[in-house]
């Protein structure tokens, strides 16, 4: 069986109050995500039905059915290697969405904290903004 997991511990902190009476509460929850065929479609391996063969792009790494002298011959499509593809990339789209979701929480957080307004340098330390 073809699966990959994906498991994130990410802390979070949250305000009670505000001023000097505020205090924070750290947590770190466990989110586990599980791709498999039960949840993801397996990938196209070669080139979209209608696709036309054409030469790559400089620099480009990404499959075009075409090499120098020709077109390849169709990849067998289907099978774990395309569920294992497909699972990647549903991992990766959720991973993007999860941590885009926890930054924009953060940005939240820090404009209605009012205090935090410190911006950090390039060496890393904070400087007044």
């Amino acid at each position: 069986m073809v699966s990959i997991r994906q498991t994130f511990s990410i802390p979070r902190v949250a305000r009670d109050g505000a001023g000097s009476s505020s205090s924070e509460t750290i947590t770190t929850p466990t989110i586990e995500q599980t791709f498999d065929a039960q949840n993801v479609t397996p990938s196209t391996i070669g080139l979209n039905a209608g696709s036309i063969p054409a030469k790559a792009e400089p620099g480009s790494y990404a499959y075009t059915g075409m090499h120098d002298h020709g077109s390849f011959p169709p990849p067998k499509e289907g099978g774990s290697m395309a569920l294992l593809i497909g699972c990647a990339t549903a991992a990766q789209e959720a991973s993007d969405k999860l941590l885009t979701d926890v930054i924009e929480a953060e940005k939240k957080t820090r404009g209605e904290g009012g205090g935090n307004n410190k911006k950090r340098s390039v060496d890393g330390t904070k400087k007044d903004g």
